[in-house]
């Protein structure tokens, strides 16, 4: 359901349900997200958006460490899960370090990024593919459950499709190339994670 295709279903589906007729008609059945340049209102949605309260961030921990973003923690697991064999521990706590001092998400991901940073050569690409989907799960997942106001936003984006609206010509793997062309892979993980935690907010209600 968190597909390109999956637009019009949901419409079909949904439109006589007047808690969903306003909100699929307001998006035309989707929401598209990427920076805050590109959509303050919907910018929440994105790995690299840091969330605050009362002027103080509010992190996310995974693990007993914290994460000022999805993007701090993505790109920090390359240096936990997908490292060489012959990696230096030097140099790897370093990137890790770097990556957790990181000011912003972009700058997280430009650290972790393997186009011109000089940690590249620490991680295994191969192992990478391997686990990047489920660490990507993870930090969303864990983003949304933590807190809670993101949560009620994102629940509240059902039934539209979520889609990262990246610039035209970029990611295409986890964005979607910037004319839909893309595999949109960070908002089918939203749609799973939405899902996930609807299941549980309905099973919680149920058992109260």
């Amino acid at each position: 359901m968190c597909g390109y295709d999956a637009v019009q279903r949901l419409l079909v589906v949904h439109q006589s349900a007047p808690e969903y007729q306003s909100r699929i008609t307001a998006n035309h059945g989707s929401i598209r997200f990427y920076d805050r340049a590109y959509s303050k209102k919907t910018h929440y949605l994105s790995n690299t958006y840091i969330h605050h309260e009362q002027g103080k961030r509010v992190p996310i921990c995974i693990d007993g460490q914290d994460f000022p973003s999805v993007e701090h923690y993505f790109q920090y697991c390359k240096f936990v899960y997908a490292l060489k064999d012959d990696a230096e521990p030097q140099l790897v706590q370093q990137a890790k370090q770097d990556i957790l001092m990181a000011e912003r998400g972009r700058d997280a991901s430009v650290i972790g990024s393997p186009k011109g940073s000089h940690y590249k050569k620490l991680v295994d690409p191969n192992k990478w593919k391997k686990v990047s989907d489920c660490v990507m799960y993870r930090g969303v997942y864990e983003k949304f459950k933590q807190i809670k106001v993101l949560k009620k936003e994102l629940l509240d984006t059902f039934p539209c499709v979520l889609i990262e609206h990246t610039p035209q010509g970029g990611d295409k793997f986890w964005g979607n190339a910037g004319d839909d062309s893309g595999l949109n892979l960070t908002g089918q993980v939203l749609g799973k994670v939405r899902e996930q935690l609807y299941k549980e907010q309905t099973h919680h209600y149920s058992c109260v």
